[in-house]
C-alpha cells in the first residue's frame, strides 16, 4: 500500500514466509522528548527483566534499532538512552556533540556566558569567516598571555594596533555584547531562551556561512543548519522545575538556565566519551543501532522503532516545500517497514520544539 502508490515503479508481489507476524504498532506522543524516552523505555521493557531485584536479559541489545529521515533527529535519542544506561552506536554519523557546527555553536554559548573562555573563543573568533587569520589569533592569545588578562579583554588592544584587523575585531566584540545583552533581557523561560538561541544563529550569519562553506555541496549546508537548529532546540527543552532546584533560592534568569544547559551539554559529551572508550576496550558490539532511514537498506532488526513520522520529518519538509513527488519519501518509509524482522513501532510526537 505504501511503494505501490510511486510512479514509475515496476509491479511487483512481495510475501514473508514467516507468516502474519506482530501486528504493527502506531504511537502518538505528547512531544519529542517523550517519544525518545518511550523508545528507550520500550527497549528496556523487551531487553531485560528484573525480579526480586535480578536482572535478567532476554534480548541482545544489538536486536534494536531506531531508523529516522535526518541525522539532527538523533539527539533527544542520544540522551534517552544514554540517561538510561543503555549502550548504543551511531551508524554513518558523528555524535550530535561531535559534530563541527555544533561544537562552534556550543563555543559561542559558552563565550556569551563566559567572556573569560579563552578556548571557545579562539575558536569562535573567524567563524565565520571574518578575515581574522592564524597571526592575528596569536598576536591576541600573546597579548593576554602577557598581560595575564582574557582573550577577550586583548581584542581592542591588538585592534588599536593592527588597522587592517581592526574592524573585524570590533565587530566581532560588538556582536557579543549585543548577544549578552539580548540574553540579560530575556525571560526564564525554556522557549524564551530556544527563541534567542534562534536569534544568535541570525546574528552570526550561520546560514550564510553554511552555504559558503558548502558551495559544492547545498544538501550539505542544509543538513549542517538542520543540526544547528536542532542544537538551539535543545533550548527549550530545559525542566525549568529542574533548573529552580540547581540554582535554589537564587531567582532564576536566562544567563543562569543557558550557564546550566553548558554545564549539562558539557557532562553529556564526557559521558559518551568515557562510553566509547569503555566500548573500544571491551570490543563490545551488543548496542542498539541509531541510524538513518538512507543508511538502513539491506539491514534487518528483529525489533525497530521507525520515528519523526510527522510532516516535515518523513516526509521531509524540502520535499514539501518544494512541492516535489513523494516518491523518494514512500520508498524511504518502505525501506523502514520492512527493516523490521519480529516487531516494527511507528512513532510520532504532536508537537516538536
Amino acid at each position: 500500500l505504501v511503494i505501490s502508490q510511486n510512479r514509475h515503479r515496476h509491479p511487483k508481489q512481495l510475501w514473508s514466509t514467516r507468516g502474519e507476524g506482530e501486528p504493527i504498532q502506531m504511537v502518538v506522543l505528547e512531544e519529542d522528548r517523550a517519544e525518545a524516552e518511550f523508545v528507550a523505555e520500550e527497549i528496556l521493557k523487551h531487553a531485560r527483566t528484573n525480579v526480586e531485584g535480578q536482572t535478567t536479559q532476554l534480548r541482545p541489545w544489538k536486536d534494536f534499532a531506531v531508523l529516522y529521515r535526518s541525522n539532527p533527529q538523533s539527539r533527544v535519542f542520544e540522551e534517552a538512552l544514554r540517561m538510561r544506561k543503555i549502550p548504543y552506536k551511531l551508524v554513518g554519523a558523528l555524535s550530535f556533540l561531535d559534530r563541527k557546527e555544533v561544537k562552534d555553536l556550543f563555543s559561542y554559548f559558552r563565550v556569551v556566558a563566559n567572556l573569560k573562555d579563552d578556548a571557545s573563543l579562539r575558536r569562535i573568533l573567524n567563524w565565520p569567516a571574518r578575515g581574522l587569520g592564524r597571526t592575528v589569533l596569536e598576536a591576541v592569545s600573546a597579548h593576554g598571555q602577557a598581560h595575564h588578562v582574557p582573550v577577550f579583554e586583548a581584542l581592542e588592544p591588538i585592534a588599536a594596533v593592527t588597522p587592517r584587523a581592526a574592524p573585524a575585531l570590533r565587530q566581532f566584540m560588538t556582536l557579543i555584547h549585543e548577544l549578552r545583552a539580548d540574553l540579560e533581557k530575556t525571560p526564564a523561560e525554556a522557549a524564551a531562551l530556544s527563541s534567542w538561541g534562534k536569534r544568535v544563529l541570525e546574528r552570526i550569519g550561520a546560514r550564510e556561512a553554511l552555504v559558503v562553506e558548502h558551495s559544492d555541496d547545498p544538501k550539505q549546508a542544509v543538513k549542517k543548519l538542520e543540526n544547528l537548529e536542532e542544537f538551539v532546540n535543545a533550548l527549550g527543552q530545559l525542566d525549568i522545575a529542574d533548573l529552580q532546584e540547581e540554582v535554589g533560592t537564587e531567582p532564576l534568569t536566562a544567563p543562569a538556565m543557558l550557564r546550566e544547559f553548558l554545564s549539562r551539554m558539557l557532562l553529556q559529551a564526557q559521558a559518551e566519551t568515557d562510553d566509547k572508550k569503555k566500548d573500544a576496550e571491551k570490543n563490545d558490539q551488543d548496542q542498539v543501532t541509531l541510524l538513518t532511514l538512507h543508511g538502513s537498506k539491506g539491514l534487518e532488526y528483529p525489533l525497530v522503532f521507525l520515528v519523526g513520522l510527522e510532516d516535515g520529518l518523513l516526509p521531509h519538509r524540502r520535499t514539501i516545500e518544494e512541492a516535489q513527488d513523494f516518491s523518494e519519501e514512500r520508498r524511504l518509509f518502505y525501506v523502514g517497514m520492512t527493516r523490521a524482522k519480529d516487531r516494527l513501532y511507528l512513532t510520532r510526537a504532536r508537537t516538536r520544539i
